[in-house]
């Protein structure tokens, strides 16, 4: 064997070494055997050679929520954080998003039925144009035409003279309302949302059956789940890898590590659930 021969093996043997350091937390450590370096994140969404570099990487503005943070997809986490904004009334989370930015603010502009949050959507303006044609339906506040920028928003917003109907807390019976303003949504993305909103602030699970995207029930089921601080409706989440943030969300919500036992098929995520709960005692 070579000088040159035994220099790499040298190295290589090094890097395996030290390279990656994992502590009884189980989180692998980068850094050179530097016990105090921060956790290396790996996210199963960064092996993907379709991503965009910037949506599918690491948030690093993200930290904080133990309900959220365990969540290992980059996109995922984001929508977390979403939901956790609009259901806690915490805007100034939606400027820590980078994906679910205007997804966030659009879902704030129809739970706080405030224009503002229309108004901080960015890049998109047939994406503002339709959050006030939501708010302007939603608020029953025809006025917000009038922000309304792209014509054929307008027209659309402009010819509703009468506003639908629109079920409140007050009004807490389980059944659709007979006229549905979020129905008129072109946009699947504003319609899916404008759904999960008014289902969350309801408290009305049928109108989760309204929504398109099946990722976007999944949505709507664990908002129903945290609003009613009942964990079975977290059964309806189709997505099985996502049904344990839903009981996770619960449990903290009731403060009950109990809530966590609802989970099946991933025994680590119990662990992990009942740890989130008493991080928020």
């Amino acid at each position: 064997m070579n000088r040159e021969t035994i220099f790499f093996a040298l190295i290589f043997s090094a890097a395996l070494l030290f390279g990656c350091v994992t502590l009884n937390d189980g989180f692998p450590r980068s850094g050179f055997g530097d016990l105090n370096a921060p956790p290396m994140y790996i996210d199963p969404v960064m092996f993907d050679p379709n991503r965009d570099p910037q949506l599918n990487a690491p948030n690093p503005n993200l930290g904080g929520l133990p309900s959220c943070d365990t969540i290992m997809s980059a996109q995922d986490r984001e929508v977390c954080y979403r939901n956790y904004a609009k259901e806690h009334n915490q805007p100034e989370l939606c400027e820590q998003l980078w994906e679910q930015y205007n997804d966030c603010y659009t879902g704030m502009a129809f739970s706080t039925y405030d224009r503002k949050y229309c108004d901080k959507i960015k890049y998109n303006q047939d994406y503002k144009d339709m959050c006030y044609l939501g708010m302007a339906k939603h608020a029953k506040d025809l006025s917000l035409c009038a922000s309304i920028q792209t014509p054929s928003i307008k027209q659309q917003c402009g010819n509703d003279n009468t506003p639908p109907e629109i079920p409140t807390d007050a009004n807490p019976n389980p059944t659709l309302p007979a006229s549905d303003q979020c129905s008129v949504l072109s946009d699947s993305l504003l319609h899916d949302m404008c759904y999960v909103g008014m289902a969350s602030d309801t408290k009305n699970p049928l109108l989760c059956e309204k929504i398109f995207l099946s990722e976007n029930k999944d949505t709507c089921y664990g908002a129903i789940a945290s609003a009613k601080q009942n964990a079975s409706y977290c059964t309806y989440v189709q997505n099985l890898q996502k049904r344990p943030y839903c009981y996770t969300q619960v449990a903290i919500e009731t403060n009950d590590p109990g809530v966590c036992n609802g989970i099946q098929g991933y025994p680590d995520m119990i662990d992990l659930c009942k740890d989130a709960v008493a991080q928020n005692q």
